[in-house]
């Protein structure tokens, strides 16, 4: 057995041996304990210091998702989110109580909780990177309903994208002036001998809010309890802020992108609303004028802000004879500016104002906007102020043509002109014959005259 053994060791046809030795990465203390698997496709294109990252950070971004499901009341088990209110409950009332008595076995609770937690983070579940960019984006999506009320709040008090006039905006103000107001009785409150509003009672009410706000109870009570007029005339009285639903607004002129299909008993055709953009910039010295500079937009453009003409050479498109339709105004109806009121100064007042370089009516429709064209607000002039526009509509409709739709002319001017009549000659020699054959037969002759002459009919009117 063995000389077959070394035989086969010394024959040179005999496959190399092997020895396999374990590489140093592989060492328990140097590798990694959370690994990308390579089962996803986004791990080739993403580079190995992004994907590291990721998989060190996803023990945390998940447990800060499992936090936010709670917050938000959107994890498997809505229960889970009621324990929590409730163990917030129970702090808040009993927190002072726990600590005076087993303060000193809370320390151990939270080394075991530690504990937990570590051997939780060192636990390898085969997470993919699939998996990594899932968990982000359902955390960021549960982080914008978290915080959806106070974006709320804040959009309706800022009334300025820039955040040095927003702090001083005119709806913060109005709050700030209430409260303020209402301080001395809040210390009536407070001190005795009321005691009304007390530290714990205020973390008591804060924290419920903040635990309960997007759960299902809690939203259908507010929906319920907002439907009172007098609690919302109630909480504008101590904001002073518009809370009630705005008043419909009456109806503005369609939009340009929009077709308007009408009934036929008030007007045929397809209505549609044409729209140019007037635009202006101003100068030092000069005021508003339709000078702007070569690089940007045309006095006068359209929505994509190509060049148009002004609404007093504006023509209609022209429509493909084989269509059989054509454009035309709406009647008893001109161009007029989106938005103005009609109520403005206007007239010459304002042409001086402009050439000066003043602000602008409110009611004239115009949206003002920085020297880049940014910021845009509607009828809002100001410092910092150096360019406008307003938009002008008009409404036309496509109809058919008369001639095509009625098989014939309708109107007189678009009338077909008649056949050509035969020659009058021809028709004196049809009559003279007809007379000639039936002098015998009562023919038709002049006053009784014996002579035979016949009566020429008269010609058809042409």
């Amino acid at each position: 057995m063995s000389s077959s053994t070394d035989t086969a060791a010394d024959s040179p046809n005999a496959p190399p041996t092997i020895a396999a030795f374990s590489p140093a990465s592989a060492s328990v203390v140097s590798r990694s304990t959370f690994q990308v698997h390579q089962k996803s496709p986004l791990l080739v294109a993403t580079p190995p210091q992004v994907t590291r990252a990721l998989s060190k950070a996803f023990p945390w971004i998940q447990q800060l998702d499992n936090v936010f499901a709670l917050l938000t009341w959107t994890s498997n088990d809505p229960w889970e989110s009621f324990l929590v209110v409730v163990a917030f409950w129970g702090i808040a009332l009993y927190g002072d109580a726990l600590l005076r008595w087993v303060g000193n076995l809370c320390v151990v609770v939270l080394l075991i909780a530690g504990m937990f937690l570590r051997r939780y983070y060192r636990r390898d579940d085969g997470t993919t990177l699939d998996d990594i960019l899932a968990t982000m984006n359902r955390l960021n999506h549960r982080v914008d309903v978290f915080l959806s009320p106070c974006v709320t709040l804040l959009n309706i008090l800022s009334s300025e994208k820039n955040a040095t006039t927003a702090t001083t905006g005119p709806a913060l103000t109005t709050l700030f002036i209430r409260i303020l107001l209402l301080t001395p009785l809040w210390l009536a409150l407070s001190i005795w001998p009321f005691h009304i509003i007390t530290p714990r009672r205020i973390i008591f009410l804060s924290g419920t809010l903040l635990l309960s706000w997007h759960s299902r109870p809690a939203k259908v009570s507010r929906t319920i309890l907002w439907r009172s007029t007098t609690l919302r005339a109630f909480s504008q009285r101590i904001t002073g802020l518009t809370l009630s639903p705005f008043p419909t607004p009456p109806a503005l002129p369609p939009r340009a992108s929009t077709t308007t299909i009408t009934p036929a008993t008030s007007s045929p055709g397809i209505k549609f609303t044409f729209s140019i953009f007037e635009n202006q910039r101003r100068w030092l010295g000069i005021g508003w004028t339709a000078t702007l500079f070569p690089s940007e937009r045309a006095a006068w453009t359209d929505e994509h802000l190509s060049a148009c003409p002004p609404p007093d050479e504006f023509q209609l498109p022209e429509t493909p004879a084989e269509s059989k339709v054509r454009w035309r105004w709406v009647e008893s109806e001109g161009w007029e500016v989106e938005g103005a009121t009609g109520n403005s100064g206007g007239g010459k007042r304002q042409e001086l104002k402009d050439r000066l370089g003043g602000p602008g009516e409110g009611g004239e429709g115009w949206w003002y906007y920085d020297n880049k064209w940014h910021d845009g607000r509607r009828g809002v002039d100001g410092w910092g102020k150096y360019t406008r526009r307003r938009k002008w509509v008009r409404r036309a409709e496509l109809v058919e043509d008369d001639e095509v739709a009625n098989g014939g002319p309708v109107d007189g001017d678009n009338a077909r002109p008649p056949p050509p009549l035969p020659p009058r000659e021809r028709l004196e020699e049809d009559a003279r014959d007809s007379g000639s054959s039936g002098s015998e037969d009562g023919g038709i002759r002049v006053n009784g005259d014996e002579d035979g002459a016949v009566v020429t009919p008269p010609l058809p009117s042409r």
